[in-house]
């Protein structure tokens, strides 16, 4: 049996390309004819994917998957030393971003307000619906009862 070769354990951002969509995966393990990926959706064994990494765009064939990580292996050999050197130059020239993560209570306060907005709509819209309703019954009423009251009114004034 052939030894495998050494692996180097990383957390590096990229972007795979699957037929026509990207996606965005975490390399976490590294060597010269393969990686270990995550990503929510991993492509299923056997899929041909490109993957833009820190250094290269590579082309791999995904080789095994379990849950959210996947194996591919490379189709050209490459320098392990050159993606860790450019990984670590993108990381350093990349803008601090801070996300403020979305707690429980701001999410249940959303919902609530939403709960309220579609609330108050939909009191609107039946408030719309009975004062149409409300105007056309009035309508046809009017009209259904004008020439008999017409007719009456010039009766009573005739004699």
């Amino acid at each position: 049996m052939q030894e495998r070769e050494p692996r180097r354990q990383v957390v590096l951002n990229a972007r795979m390309r699957l037929g026509q969509s990207w996606s965005d995966v975490v390399i976490r393990d590294l060597s010269s004819r393969g990686m270990r990926l995550s990503c929510t959706a991993p492509p299923p064994p056997g899929a041909y994917l490109e993957i833009c990494g820190p250094a290269t765009t590579l082309v791999a064939r995904t080789i095994w998957v379990r849950e959210e990580q996947f194996g591919v292996r490379i189709q050209d050999r490459i320098d392990v030393e050159s993606v860790l050197t450019a990984g670590r130059l993108r990381a350093a020239a990349a803008p601090i971003v801070r996300v403020r993560p979305v707690r429980p209570a701001d999410r249940e306060q959303s919902h609530a307000e939403s709960r309220h907005r579609a609330s108050a709509a939909e009191y609107a819209a039946a408030l719309i619906f009975i004062l149409i309703a409300a105007t056309t019954a009035a309508i046809l009423l009017h009209s259904l009862f004008a020439l008999p009251l017409q007719r009456v009114a010039s009766s009573l004034g005739a004699s």
